[in-house]
């Protein structure tokens, strides 16, 4: 009985972790009706499915072949690939989200300089990412800040979330 309930009590801490994350993203996203966004390592897609009603032009990409539960042709194109080598062409891009995901990023210089290849000159970048103060497991802040501004992203901020532990960088590619 009590595995039953601490087990329910994650799976409602994990609804509201995701719940805080989709209501940060779709509150500082500033792409344009009809703009393009990708979400990098979209796995089973449910940013997407979070924002298919702004009006925008989604696409995802991930490393692995994730089970995706909307068709290919809800989505203009789900490819699989990682972070260093996007299947697009430069300037594409009004948006680009990626949660969670820098965890994973090898080499953080050359990540932030794909996004912004990617990125229209004023697209935003937006990537909520986790640190843990006791473990050092994560990026710390301050430090994610400055590595995004040194790649050359303008207007970067960090904002806290609710949920201990958790972070929303946002930066703009210059004009």
């Amino acid at each position: 009985m009590f595995y039953d309930f601490c087990a329910l009590k994650d799976r409602y801490r994990q609804h509201d972790v995701r719940t805080e994350i989709y209501s940060a993203v779709r509150r500082f996203l500033k792409a344009p009706k009809d703009g393009k966004l990708l979400d990098i390592g979209t796995g089973s897609d449910e940013l997407l499915q979070k924002l298919s009603n702004m009006g925008l032009n989604l696409y995802g990409v991930d490393i692995s072949a994730a089970d995706r539960e909307r068709s290919i042709d809800e989505i203009a194109l789900m490819g699989m690939t990682g972070i260093d080598d996007l299947p697009y062409n430069d300037d594409f891009f009004d948006c680009v989200v990626t949660l969670d995901t820098p965890v994973l990023w090898e080499d953080k210089k050359a990540a932030f300089a794909e996004i912004l290849r990617v990125l229209k000159a004023g697209g935003q970048f937006l990537c909520v990412f986790s640190f843990d103060d006791r473990s050092g497991k994560g990026t710390p802040p301050r430090n994610f800040r400055a590595q995004a501004r040194d790649a050359g992203f303008a207007n970067v901020t960090v904002k806290v979330m609710k949920n201990e532990g958790m972070y929303l960088l946002t930066g703009d590619k210059p004009c």
